[in-house]
């Protein structure tokens, strides 16, 4: 693994890898980010019997206190496809530009979009959704469904089961604190 995220007072170029929880497959779908910084995970191998997802990536960020302007961050868009095991209709494709991750690798806010399609979801974390355009559907385990338009500002709170729909194609910011087990 190249360098990894170097403590300091300077920004520092971050070439290293991106992981997900509940994921096997090294593959590059990013469904939500996570630095991995020196000493969470030493090898390769640690990481799949984790269960973790890994994308090779290349990111900026500021190891001191400073402000992220989503306007002009330079974050690459990931782009993606759900696993078919998630898939129930349709063949949405995703996009995420993770902005911001803190420090303890619990916290991260960034831009997703999707075509519309339906999927399968379990939140182990716990996401503000704030929809900048589209229509979504979210349905629990019971089938109690919310419908959030453009300009809609919602949580998923962790332990979350159930389905997500874009309905038209939508875009979101988010926020996502997922505590370390």
């Amino acid at each position: 693994m190249d360098s990894l995220l170097r403590r300091g007072r300077a920004y520092a170029k971050v070439t290293g890898y991106f992981l997900r929880r509940g994921h096997s497959s090294l593959t590059p779908q990013m469904t939500g980010t996570r630095i991995l910084r020196s000493g969470l995970a030493a090898t390769l191998g640690a990481l799949v019997a984790a269960n973790f997802l890994l994308a090779e990536s290349t990111v900026t960020t500021s190891v001191g206190p400073g402000i992220i302007d989503f306007s002009t961050a330079t974050v690459a868009e990931e782009v993606s496809s759900l696993p078919p095991d998630r898939m129930i209709a349709g063949n949405p494709v995703q996009s995420v530009r993770n902005l911001f991750a803190d420090p303890t690798g619990q916290f991260f806010v960034g831009i997703w979009s999707s075509t519309p399609g339906l999927w399968r979801i379990r939140y182990t974390e716990s996401e503000f959704c704030h929809l900048l355009s589209g229509v979504v559907r979210l349905t629990n385990a019971d089938g109690t469904s919310w419908s959030f338009g453009a300009g809609a500002s919602f949580i998923v709170p962790s332990g979350f089961t159930g389905t997500w729909e874009v309905l038209e194609p939508a875009k979101k910011l988010y926020a996502i604190f997922e505590a370390k087990a």
